[in-house]
């Protein structure tokens, strides 16, 4: 990693996921709600899951484009691999949605950056590509 960067905090992560959920999630929510109507889609969970996997390829379009996702943006964050040190892959970027989907799902996702020393997720080691933030100059 460079020395211009460092590891983005889970709790930098964790607000930037709140961002994103907001301006992304919720968007695509509303948007099948209303255009199927309230009875289809509270009675279809595939509407739901279809607006997560459409919110995760989104994400995923954001990361292989700009490096960042508008919550990422908020708080300056990249995610970037740790191969190359470069941006993600499409593959990559899919990967880490659909292992950090999964892994919180079953709570051990939210378990395991705190046994951590870096505080890295499943998501991110399996994937290998994590978030950081640019340092700060101190000169």
């Amino acid at each position: 990693m460079s020395s211009k960067a460092k590891l983005a905090t889970k709790w930098m992560r964790f607000r930037a996921f709140l961002i994103d959920i907001f301006m992304i999630y919720v968007p695509l929510l509303y948007l099948c709600y209303f255009s199927l109507g309230k009875e289809v889609f509270l009675k279809n969970e595939w509407f739901i899951f279809a607006c997560w996997i459409s919110f995760g390829l989104i994400q995923t379009l954001f990361f292989v484009k700009n490096a960042q996702s508008p919550g990422c943006k908020a708080y300056d964050m990249y995610l970037i691999s740790s191969i190359n040190h470069k941006k993600v892959s499409f593959i990559q970027a899919l990967l880490r949605f659909l292992v950090f989907i999964f892994t919180y799902s079953i709570i051990i996702g939210l378990i395991f950056p705190f046994l951590r020393k870096d505080g890295l997720g499943i998501h991110d080691l399996l994937s290998k590509s994590y978030l950081v933030v640019k340092a700060k100059d101190n000169g």
